[in-house]
C-alpha cells in the first residue's frame, strides 16, 4: 500500500466524528486527523525496533492529553466569603482519605509554561530522591515540590 493508501486508510478508523455545514470545520478537522495520523505513522517508523509502541487510538487520546493540558490557565483566586456547602465539603474530604495523588504527564511537567510555586498546605514531596515536606507547590503541576538554599527541586523537577 502507498503512502496516500495508507493513510486513507488510516483516516477511516478513528475519524473525528463533529458534523458541521461549514465547510471550513470540516477542512480543519479532517487537517487534524491527517496531521495525527502521519505523527503516528512517523512514531511506529522511529520506534520500528521496539516490541510495544502505542496503538493509533492510544497515540490520538495521548495527543489530546497533552494538548489539553498544555497552556492551560492559571486558576483565578475565587473573593468573598464560601458559601456553607464547600466548607462542608471541604470537612467531609478531609475525613476521608483520598486517592493518591497523580503525577502530571511528561510533556506538561517539561514544557516550561505557567509553572510557578504558589505557597500551600505543608505536604510530602513527590519527587523520590527528597523526603520531608514542603509549602512549596507548583501551581499547574499541583505537586509540592522543596525550594531553598540547599536544594531546589523545583526545578529540577521541570527540567529532567
Amino acid at each position: 500500500m502507498g503512502g496516500v493508501d495508507l493513510l486513507d486508510a488510516l483516516l477511516g478508523y478513528y475519524r473525528i466524528q463533529i458534523r458541521s455545514q461549514k465547510c471550513y470545520h470540516r477542512i480543519f478537522f479532517h487537517l487534524l486527523d491527517m496531521t495525527t495520523v502521519n505523527a503516528w505513522l512517523l512514531y511506529r517508523r522511529r520506534n520500528a525496533d521496539a516490541d510495544a509502541w502505542l496503538p493509533l487510538s492510544d497515540f490520538k487520546v495521548a495527543v489530546a492529553e497533552a494538548l489539553t493540558m498544555t497552556n492551560k490557565p492559571s486558576t483565578v483566586a475565587k473573593r468573598g466569603r464560601p458559601s456553607s456547602n464547600i466548607i462542608e465539603n471541604a470537612i467531609q474530604e478531609k475525613k476521608s482519605r483520598g486517592a493518591i495523588a497523580i503525577m502530571p504527564s511528561q510533556d506538561v511537567r517539561l514544557d516550561q509554561l505557567d509553572h510557578l510555586p504558589v505557597w500551600s498546605s505543608r505536604q510530602r514531596y513527590k519527587v523520590p530522591e527528597c523526603n520531608g515536606r514542603s509549602h512549596v507547590l507548583c501551581r499547574k503541576c499541583q505537586v509540592n515540590l522543596c525550594l531553598n538554599e540547599k536544594r531546589n527541586c523545583f526545578l529540577l523537577f521541570h527540567t529532567i
